[in-house]
């Protein structure tokens, strides 16, 4: 859980990386469980992070499901709504 936060702490300092992510975010168009694995995934090894699906599955588990609403502030940029240790705007 701990590489999870760094993760997220890098993504709410540098937001050229943030963007990125949101950019890959708003082209998908699977599942929540596909875009953690073929997406969040591959982006956080790229970043230099060993975290696997399971693990970001479980974390964001832990912090409750969003509805509909926090769904779409969070994705459209709108009222972030954040967590401890989480920067959900790359929920969807």
């Amino acid at each position: 859980m701990e590489q999870i936060r760094h993760f997220f702490d890098l993504l709410e300092k540098d937001t050229s990386l943030m963007e990125k992510l949101e950019k890959k975010r708003d082209d998908f168009s699977g599942t929540r469980a596909e875009f953690i694995s073929d997406v969040l995934v591959p982006f956080a090894e790229d970043a230099g992070f060993s975290i696997t699906a399971e693990d970001f599955t479980s974390y964001f588990s832990k912090r409750g499901e969003l509805d509909d609403d926090d769904l779409d502030s969070v994705s459209g940029g709108s009222n972030v709504v954040r967590f401890p240790g989480l920067f959900p705007r790359i929920l969807f």
